[in-house]
């Protein structure tokens, strides 16, 4: 019985070193299954990384895109708008060209009696070209104004190095007394409905 307890106390320490030793082992399988599964972790997480940067650079090529997009939009417009300022500056100036289109002869000698009848004041060739708007050049407003005075339409009068031409008061019909008043009474009673209106306005 000695010699078996013996054996027995042997033998458990052998077992206790077994299970020790199986414990151990089971602990480092565990510990490289835990490392296996961290290390699956890692590259889940970088294959996610990986991922995302992938989709960031996707949104970034997107907005690049769409950035190019609206440039070349907003290139087309302001294309569209020269190309529509160029032809309305082009109409314009064909407008003008139209409207100072030189006159005949006939046509620019009764302009300018017209012109001179209506304002019944003295010009000079100057004044005129501006008040005809350059229709007439000066040279034949010069060679009109001549023809005129011959004609007995307008008179001339010399000041200095200027020359005044102004319409024959002659072919004008003179005012009497009788005449004077009646322009007056007119006068009045346009003033007295333009007063009656104002205060039907107010």
């Amino acid at each position: 019985e000695s010699v078996l307890g013996d054996q027995a106390s042997d033998a458990s320490p052998a077992k206790r070193s077994r299970r020790s030793t199986d414990a151990s082992s089971a602990l480092e399988e565990d510990d490289e299954d835990a490392l296996l599964a961290v290390e699956e972790d890692e590259d889940e997480d970088e294959q996610d990384d990986e991922g995302e940067a992938e989709g960031a650079d996707d949104d970034d090529d997107a907005d690049d895109a769409e950035n190019a997009s609206v440039s070349t939009s907003n290139s087309k417009k302001k294309t569209k708008v020269a190309t529509a300022s160029k032809k309305s500056n082009a109409t314009s100036s064909k407008a003008k060209s139209a409207a100072t289109k030189k006159l005949t002869a006939a046509q620019s000698s009764d302009l300018v009696k017209e012109y001179m009848l209506a304002q019944n004041r003295p010009f000079n060739a100057t004044a005129l070209v501006l008040n005809l708007k350059k229709q007439v050049g000066v040279a034949s407003l010069k060679k009109i104004l001549a023809a005129l005075t011959q004609e007995g339409v307008l008179s001339e009068k010399v000041l200095g190095k200027q020359q005044f031409y102004y319409p024959n008061q002659d072919q004008f019909e003179t005012s009497t007394k009788g005449s004077l008043a009646q322009l007056d009474k007119d006068v009045s009673a346009l003033r007295e409905q333009v007063n009656t209106e104002k205060e039907m306005v107010s």
